[in-house]
């Protein structure tokens, strides 16, 4: 569960709090690098950790496995303080109910919580905590191609100058909008069905100031075994006629708060077919970073030379319009070989050495969610039981979906089976057996 620390109940979570200081320092500092931040005593604060800042902490088995910092814009923030330059003297979206996202990082072996992918639920968690205590919409610096992720995961995205370019890094700022679709496109990429935040009883609401925290109606009549007893007591709700869009998917660096590249930025994902998992990027955000479990040596099974061995049309294309494309003849045939740290093959998949990123998809996550979307109405609800029905006609028999992230294009590649791995590309599926 995401658990929420405001500076009403952080005396209570002081033991939490303490462990959270030391996890943002061995992440930032000991796994990125970040040494601007290093402290000698091993334990990672900044100014902007006052009062008014909003902690959501991820926990499992009592240890902190991921956490993010939502910071209000009416008071200093790194936009204002830190990095006010790439705004160029213009004015950006500032209330108090217009938050900072930074800070953001999961435990690059933190695998599931319950039965969610820990970043998957930290990711859903800030945008969930969003809607419930009234956040309008938060202010990101990141790498202009994160822009498409937000776009197609549902968000409404309004950039708010060109890029500029610190330490060889093109950092854009955007506004984006927190709202009940980009909530439903998330529970349908991470397969949650449930609340994912644990709210401390009595708890105000941090962000208006007044009245209790409290969960979003409907999400969640009962509470799964995985997931803690305070999410239970909700009313009933309506369903929302938000919709989700179609997505694309592009990679995305970021920059720490000192201005530098982190060193294990991934391009944040490769697209199922066109999107992209926010899960991949070890710093993602700019200030902001998320990461998925590194695959180990003994469970590593795209390692190997995988031949090409063909491709069909996509479901998510629409016939009435069809792609003209000579991906079959450029890549039939050819031969990939992975391993756990490089990739070589044709075109796309030609990576040499790159950061190699494992992580479990749903059907309905697979191909960038292309299995579950109509080709007439690619912005309509997406359909999870035609997901499931394609996903089974392709030679998927179970899930979640060992899928394969790396570092130098938005290709992913999907393990069917111990022989075979699937990807999309444009409007076609392509098939790869193992050699």
């Amino acid at each position: 569960m995401i658990h929420v620390v405001t500076s009403q109940n952080s005396d209570d979570r002081s033991e939490m709090m303490e462990k959270v200081w030391r996890f943002r320092h061995h992440q930032f500092v000991e796994r990125l690098g970040w040494k601007e931040l290093q402290s000698q005593d091993g334990r990672e604060i900044d100014r902007f950790d006052c009062d008014d800042a909003i902690h959501l902490v991820a926990l499992k088995d009592g240890d902190v496995v991921g956490y993010t910092r939502l910071l209000r814009t009416s008071r200093p923030h790194l936009l204002s303080d830190v990095y006010p330059q790439i705004m160029d003297g213009q004015d950006w979206p500032r209330g108090d109910d217009i938050y900072e996202w930074t800070r953001c990082i999961c435990d690059d072996r933190a695998g599931l919580v319950g039965d969610i992918q820990a970043s998957h639920m930290l990711i859903t968690g800030v945008l969930e905590f969003c809607l419930t205590a009234g956040i309008r919409g938060m202010i990101v610096e990141t790498h202009p191609k994160l822009v498409n992720w937000m776009l197609e995961t549902g968000y409404a995205v309004d950039t708010l100058n060109t890029p500029h370019v610190i330490n060889g890094v093109p950092v854009v700022p955007v506004h984006i909008a927190a709202t009940h679709a980009a909530l439903e496109r998330h529970h349908r990429m991470f397969g949650i069905r449930q609340s994912v935040l644990s709210i401390d009883p009595g708890l105000n609401n941090p962000v208006t100031g007044h009245g209790l925290l409290t969960y979003l109606p409907g999400l969640a009549a009962t509470c799964p075994k995985s997931i803690s007893p305070r999410c239970a007591n909700r009313t009933a709700r309506k369903p929302t006629e938000h919709r989700p869009r179609a997505s694309t998917s592009q990679d995305f660096a970021a920059i720490n708060p000192a201005g530098r590249t982190s060193p294990r930025c991934v391009p944040c994902t490769g697209v199922f077919m066109p999107r992209l998992s926010p899960r991949l990027c070890l710093a993602a955000f700019a200030l902001l970073a998320i990461s998925a479990p590194l695959a180990r040596a003994d469970d590593f099974a795209f390692a190997g030379s995988w031949k090409i061995t063909g491709a069909v049309h996509a479901p998510w294309e629409d016939p009435d319009n069809p792609m003209i494309t000579d991906d079959e003849q450029r890549y039939d045939g050819q031969v990939v070989t992975i391993t756990r740290d490089s990739m070589k093959g044709p075109d796309l998949m030609g990576c040499g050495k790159t950061e190699i990123t494992v992580e479990t998809l749903p059907f309905a996550g697979l191909f960038e969610g292309g299995l579950a979307a109509d080709p007439k109405d690619p912005g309509g609800a997406y359909d999870e039981a035609k997901a499931r029905k394609v996903a089974l006609e392709l030679g998927f028999t179970t899930e979640p979906v060992p899928t394969l992230f790396q570092g130098c294009s938005e290709i992913s590649l999907h393990l069917r089976d111990a022989t075979t791995l699937m990807f999309g590309l444009n409007n076609r599926i392509f098939t790869m057996k193992k050699q």
